[in-house]
């Protein structure tokens, strides 16, 4: 009998009314979730009967139930894609399984259609796109919904899933499968991805605080912070130059470290002398970064399609919300989360003073295997 707490997971497969609980066959497995593709499973398993490789094969669905005895959730649920069967001179034969969640679906068949129509716009298009596909939800979330009546949008030799992320990078939103609700599908904005207030929070080097991160790793570079852009265009119906709409980079929603004083006032107790000559750089040190980010500010011309409405124009920048404004980038490593995925918020506690704050999650993997489980991920801001 598991203790409360203890690692658990379940790992099972479907074909038709039929499932197999596969827990105890495997050796590891790996949940990679990266911004801009669908979710990805890899399973391997020990074959040392050779029955594994028959039974598992491509068009099956898997599902993994993955936490602890008393928190645990359905993170992963889509379809085999691959297998690779490993049959070694005097050891034990091995099953590799690859598995993509439900959003790859939509990427097996290339369409060429347009969508317009009275009244149409971007949620409706999503709404319709991932009809087909069985999502049992749709949930749209967006502070710029434009229209696209009479013009519309060509979906050109592109597959659902191709379609639907050009529409998320064009309209400054992100786009991905979750397995709750019997399969959803969130075509969410920028800013409320930024914007969300119940985040999961990871503390570095603080005992008995939940969320306990590991290690990262921080830099900053000023060339890659984020310049105000310039949205423009040429309007359909008149053929005149819309007036270009500048969007000033949005400030990190949180980037307060509530451990700096705490921390400067441990070194102070220690060693006074160097504390007081570093108080005095610190006051200084933001100005300074102030005066270069200053000196390249120079606004940056957005990408856009040539023919574009000025609503259409007002809906980008609505939704628009930098995830690069600070030019910072990290790699981290916690406890296995099953709460931290990519393409959404997390704040970092504790980490020097300035790298503490909202982060953007870009990837996130989620490994098990003989050492326990434990969350790596990559994040950005």
């Amino acid at each position: 009998m598991k203790m409360a707490g203890e690692l658990y997971y379940q790992v099972t497969v479907k074909a038709g009314f039929t499932t197999y609980d596969l827990s105890d066959d495997l050796t590891s497995f790996t949940l990679d979730e990266e911004e801009g593709k669908p979710d990805a499973l890899t399973l391997r398993l020990a074959d040392p009967y050779r029955v594994l490789s028959h039974a598992l094969q491509e068009g099956m669905e898997v599902e993994v139930d993955l936490g602890t005895t008393d928190d645990h959730a359905l993170i992963f649920s889509g379809d085999i894609h691959r297998t690779q069967a490993d049959f070694p001179e005097g050891g034990v034969p091995t099953l590799s399984v690859q598995a993509y969640d439900r959003a790859m679906r939509m990427g097996l068949r290339e369409r060429n259609r347009t969508w317009s129509g009275a009244g149409l716009d971007l949620s409706d298009i999503v709404a319709q796109v991932a009809a087909p596909h069985g999502f049992g939800t749709v949930d749209v979330q967006l502070a710029g919904n434009p229209t696209f009546e009479e013009n519309g949008i060509r979906q050109r030799d592109e597959t659902d899933l191709a379609f639907l992320l050009r529409l998320a990078r064009d309209w400054a939103c992100q786009m991905y499968a979750k397995p709750e609700g019997n399969h959803t599908l969130r075509f969410v904005s920028q800013h409320h991805v930024m914007t969300e207030r119940e985040l999961v929070t990871l503390h570095y080097g603080r005992c008995g605080a939940d969320g306990h991160l590991l290690s990262l790793e921080a830099h900053s570079d000023i060339t890659e912070v984020v310049r105000p852009r310039v949205f423009a265009g040429i309007d359909y119906d008149t053929g005149e130059r819309v007036d270009p709409a500048t969007a000033e980079p949005r400030e990190v929603a949180d980037t307060e470290d509530e451990f700096m004083d705490e921390n400067l006032a441990e070194f102070r107790s220690r060693e006074p002398e160097r504390a007081a000559a570093l108080t005095l750089l610190l006051s200084s040190a933001a100005g300074s970064r102030s005066d270069m980010v200053e000196r390249l500010r120079r606004p940056h011309r957005e990408p856009t399609h040539s023919f574009i409405t000025r609503e259409h124009r007002d809906a980008r920048k609505r939704n628009d919300y930098s995830t690069r404004l600070l030019g910072m980038r990290a790699s981290g490593t916690t406890h296995g989360n099953i709460r931290i995925h990519a393409q959404a918020a997390v704040r970092l506690s504790d980490v020097g003073g300035r790298l503490s704050g909202t982060w953007f999650l870009s990837r996130v993997r989620h490994q098990v295997d003989g050492q326990g489980y434990r969350t790596d991920f990559d994040c950005r801001r």
